[in-house]
């Protein structure tokens, strides 16, 4: 091992939200954030090379698709050299998985514990926590079946009392469950969900509702990066506005 670091930049994306209510497809029961490690310094010779495959099988997506690669051969042919290429120049990739019910929870949580929609909560709530953590691990091990996906759809949904009432069910529900935390439960009860509603519907930039399950990866990407004696900068199309939270 050097005694210089080297420098990585590390790509990542989530996998698993195909659909129209994602979180209710039993065929894709798990949400996956994967990164993909590149050695800075060879980050043109890569670009070159990757190119070269696009061209080469005809592909001229902005964006790479996984879905819609592997539902054609020359899509699947892309996919295989791709995958040989990162074997290849011993690429690392680091993956987090985790169930869809775990993500859902940490929706509810993102939503009612940030202290825009709920005065109940302060600033550091915003960003993850180990008590935020836990009560999430909680919420999904305790909500009743459909209750979290059920919650996910209404916030979606113009009217707000129906979104109020979903909540109200759901944390009335949980309150009952052995062991929970009810002053938190009553605490997150009292967010502004007509709020939270005209953000979501509003199509501004949302903030991350997968951001607890982002950011176990980036801490594992930064004890791979230990491991190597390497440094690490973050690349994301839209979470790169939290890039200063995960170093």
């Amino acid at each position: 091992m050097s005694n210089s670091a080297i420098t990585h930049n590390v790509y990542v994306d989530e996998s698993g939200h195909s659909g129209r209510f994602p979180f209710a497809d039993t065929n894709q029961p798990n949400h996956i954030c994967g990164a993909v490690w590149l050695p800075s310094q060879h980050l043109g010779a890569w670009s070159e090379r990757f190119r070269d495959l696009c061209s080469k099988h005809n592909n001229r997506m902005p964006e790479l698709k996984g879905s819609r690669l592997a539902s054609s051969a020359p899509g699947r042919r892309l996919l295989l050299e791709i995958v040989g290429l990162l074997i290849e120049r011993k690429i690392s990739i680091s993956l987090v998985v985790v169930q869809k019910s775990w993500v859902a929870a940490g929706v509810i949580i993102e939503d009612c514990s940030d202290h825009f929609y709920n005065e109940k909560f302060d600033h550091s709530w915003t960003y993850p926590t180990v008590e935020k953590k836990q009560t999430i691990d909680w919420i999904a091990a305790n909500v009743p079946h459909g209750m979290a996906t059920s919650y996910l759809r209404a916030r979606r949904n113009p009217d707000v009392e129906a979104l109020k009432e979903t909540a109200t069910r759901l944390f009335s529900a949980l309150a009952l469950a052995p062991g929970s935390p009810r002053d938190i439960l009553r605490r997150l009860a009292q967010a502004d969900f007509g709020l939270i509603s005209k953000t979501v519907l509003s199509g501004a930039p949302d903030y991350s509702s997968n951001l607890t399950a982002f950011v176990a990866l980036l801490n594992f990407a930064q004890q791979q990066a230990q491991s190597l004696d390497a440094l690490c900068a973050v690349v994301h199309d839209r979470q790169v506005e939290f890039e200063p939270d995960f170093q």
